[in-house]
């Protein structure tokens, strides 16, 4: 399966970014072509690419289709929907602190949530 990660942020290695950069890693591992796009990149991007994870650093680096979409963030559930429209997207909820961290609402958004527990 061809898959795209996408979050607002991979910057340092803390909670969401680890998160994301492991799943990827581990999906990879399953065997599934895996792309992650972050808009605001730092540190933790080149952490990614040192343990084998492709980051692309713009939107033409990312595949032209895919089977799914993981999002950690509103950002980049509203970019990569447009993106890939009718793709299944399932939606990572670390907190609801955040109203950025909340699913999206609007309708053939997001199609799962996946909520963590700190």
């Amino acid at each position: 399966m061809e898959l795209v990660l996408g979050t607002q942020q991979l910057i340092g290695f803390g909670g969401s970014d680890t998160y994301l950069v492991t799943v990827a890693e581990q999906l990879q591992s399953l065997g599934h072509e895996v792309s992650v796009h972050a808009v605001d990149q730092g540190e933790a991007v080149e952490g990614a690419r040192r343990r084998g994870v492709r980051v692309a650093s713009a939107g033409h680096e990312l595949p032209t289709r895919c089977d799914a979409v993981l999002v950690e963030d509103r950002v980049a559930a509203y970019e990569l929907a447009d993106r890939y429209p009718g793709v299944p997207h399932v939606f990572v909820m670390h907190s609801d602190v955040s109203v950025t961290a909340v699913p999206p609402q609007l309708e053939g958004v997001t199609t799962a949530v996946v909520a963590l527990s700190g």
